[in-house]
């Protein structure tokens, strides 16, 4: 079986932060929570804009919360916190 990768595409000033190493999580409307539960997904490709610069971690942990770092565009209501290293 192989692995799947979940594709994300972000924001320009989301990507770099995570290129720069600063941020180590996504957030997503629950509404991908259905998505999520039919895939097994271990790796992440987060692709800058629609370009084809991308970058690609494994996942650590993907859950359902309330906050997270504001600096990241954490919303202040629940969502898929997705971590990965």
């Amino acid at each position: 079986m192989t692995e799947e990768i979940l594709h994300l595409v972000l924001k320009y000033q989301w990507y770099d932060m995570i290129a720069s190493g600063i941020k180590r999580e996504e957030y997503r409307d629950i509404k991908w929570l259905k998505r999520l539960q039919k895939h097994n997904y271990k790796k992440i490709c987060f692709h800058r804009g629609y370009s084809s610069t991308t970058l690609t971690f494994d996942i650590d942990n993907i859950a359902l919360g309330i906050g997270g770092h504001k600096d990241w565009g954490a919303p202040d209501y629940e969502v898929l916190i997705i971590s990965f290293h």
